[in-house]
């Protein structure tokens, strides 16, 4: 019996409703004549690792080329279909349910691990406590235990790129407003072999991460002291400039077509590697070929009592050596970058900083899939508007101050 309260299944195929559709119309055929044998094998053999036997086969709708080709193992009970039709062109292309037909072999066994769990539906596991971790992981890693039996038919990779499926593990909202569960983690169930206490470690402290940031509630996990005390959140959601919010929040430019996106950058990452909370900057960039761009050095030099100008203004091209400048204080930083908007992430080879002509030593960094900023360390950000800074954490907040 097939039972699905947990897992999130990998969809059936469409061959599942061609073999429930084609009932009236198909006709078997005696495996003497089985037509393009030699594709369907060659197709068998490049799909599964275990020896197969074509019992017989279905034209559908009389379309000679439209084949259903039923298909048993030599090495155990298992029984699979291959599809075959043509594309666009007239090349001959086939589907098969054979990979879901060995994670039936499996469901029952596997999903017989996770009964004993709290669940809402479809929607996943949902962690009632921290102790019960250990419960999730040992049902996980013997739920790949039992998968990897597949190894005697198909090798890591086949069961690498067909896993069973995903177990989703959910938990309280660390917020009063939110009264649905919030994700914790997810795990593949595709036999990989790692133990019951690895798996407890990572989840461990993927949960005070998630306790830590405020989604999922620190009242109910409880026991996470010790990994709590070792990790700082992972983004700070307020930046006060001499105990004065800053919000990002002036949507206009006289550079551009398009708004301003800067209030998408009003807050602080934690890089791990660097052991540091991280800060967006700009480097100048209005193209009206790249929508909406923030101007984040403006926004600081205006909330100084400052001035920013851009000297780039002319950005039809797609690469271009961008330059601006501010003055906070009697002082002038000069930037410089080399843009090709060719290339990924921000698109900029090179970033360079004057302050009153002399090279500042800032180093910038790439947030993935960010095409308009660079980051550096909160530290090098002060150093672009002559400030200082201190971290509270408890306020979920970063604090700058003038010299």
């Amino acid at each position: 019996m097939k039972r699905t309260p947990y897992i999130i299944g990998i969809s059936l195929m469409t061959v599942a409703a061609l073999l429930s559709s084609c009932g009236h119309t198909a006709a078997k055929k005696s495996q003497k004549e089985i037509p393009y044998k030699s594709n369907v094998i060659a197709y068998i053999k490049d799909t599964c690792g275990e020896k197969c036997t074509i019992d017989d086969y279905e034209t559908i709708y009389n379309l000679d080329k439209n084949i259903i080709y039923h298909v048993s193992s030599e090495e155990r009970d298992l029984h699979f279909i291959v599809y075959q039709n043509t594309d666009e062109s007239g090349k001959l292309k086939y589907q098969t349910d054979y990979m879901n037909c060995v994670r039936d072999l499996y469901a029952d066994e596997i999903l017989a691990e996770f009964d004993k769990f709290q669940n809402s539906t479809m929607n996943g596991i949902y962690l009632r406590n921290t102790e019960e971790l250990k419960d999730i992981c040992q049902a996980v890693a013997k739920a790949n235990k039992i998968y990897r039996k597949e190894l005697k038919y198909n090798d890591e990779d086949f069961l690498k790129d067909n896993n069973f499926g995903t177990v989703s593990i959910k938990g309280e909202s660390g917020s009063e407003d939110d009264h649905y569960p919030n994700a914790l983690t997810t795990f593949t169930i595709d036999g990989t072999v790692k133990s019951v206490d690895d798996l407890l470690t990572e989840t461990k402290n993927i949960l005070a991460q998630k306790v830590k940031d405020g989604s999922l509630s620190y009242e109910r996990y409880q026991g996470l002291d010790s990994e709590l005390s070792s990790i700082h959140k992972s983004e700070l959601n307020h930046i006060y400039l001499n105990d004065n919010e800053l919000l990002y929040d002036n949507n206009t430019s006289e550079y551009t077509y398009y708004g301003l996106s800067t209030d998408e950058y009003c807050y602080s990452t934690y890089n791990p590697e660097l052991d540091t909370y991280m800060m967006f900057i700009d480097y100048g960039l209005i193209a009206d070929y790249c929508g909406s761009n923030p101007l984040i050095m403006r926004e600081w030099a205006n909330a100084l009592g400052g001035s920013y100008k851009l000297l780039t203004t002319e950005q039809t091209e797609r690469k271009l050596e961008i330059e601006a400048e501010w003055t906070v204080n009697n002082h002038t930083w000069q930037s410089s970058a080399k843009y090709d908007a060719n290339l990924d992430n921000s698109g900029v080879q090179k970033f360079t900083v004057l302050k009153d002509g002399n090279p500042l030593d800032i180093k910038t960094y790439e947030k993935e899939n960010n095409i308009h900023t660079l980051q550096v360390t909160a530290k090098d950000f002060c150093t672009l508007f002559d400030l200082t800074y201190t971290i509270d954490e408890a306020n979920d907040a970063i604090y700058f101050y003038s010299n």
